[in-house]
């Protein structure tokens, strides 16, 4: 989809998931911080790893500003 569009439109939404991302990124560390007190980090697991992947698309070769 992205190779058909002008590249300032292309941009635009790229900087919009970027945006949206970082934003998630932020409440999922919240909520992150806030359940781990008193868990296993057993249980913790999941949560990490899916926080790490969205940092990786966050700070990735695409998410350059």
């Amino acid at each position: 989809m992205l190779s058909v569009l002008p590249p300032e439109d292309a941009t635009r939404l790229l900087r919009r998931r970027l945006d949206q991302l970082e934003a998630q990124l932020a409440d999922q560390r919240r909520a992150l911080e806030r359940g781990a007190q008193g868990i296993f980090q057993l249980f913790l697991i999941e949560a990490e790893y899916d926080l790490a992947v969205r940092e990786a698309k966050a700070t990735g070769p695409l998410a350059t500003r």
